[in-house]
């Protein structure tokens, strides 16, 4: 989801996230629970940073592997 707006929509590392967290869990086919625990844990492991709805992907190379492996 994040390479998607990244990529797709914004063409940039750095955008704003156009839904709640609520919403980018129903896009994404997961709870709102796991969507905020995981934007977390990614803001904790330094591959984004993270303000309110403003994203900068610090770390692409990551995020595409992880999407690769599910």
């Amino acid at each position: 989801m994040l390479l998607f707006f990244s990529r797709k929509i914004y063409n940039n590392q750095t955008f704003s996230l156009p839904f709640s967290r609520r919403e980018l869990a129903e896009f994404t086919g997961t709870t709102k629970e796991s969507m905020i625990r995981t934007l977390a844990e990614f803001r904790h492991d330094k591959i984004i940073r993270l303000d309110g709805k403003k994203v900068e992907i610090i770390s692409p190379d990551i995020i595409h592997t992880l999407s690769r492996l599910g």
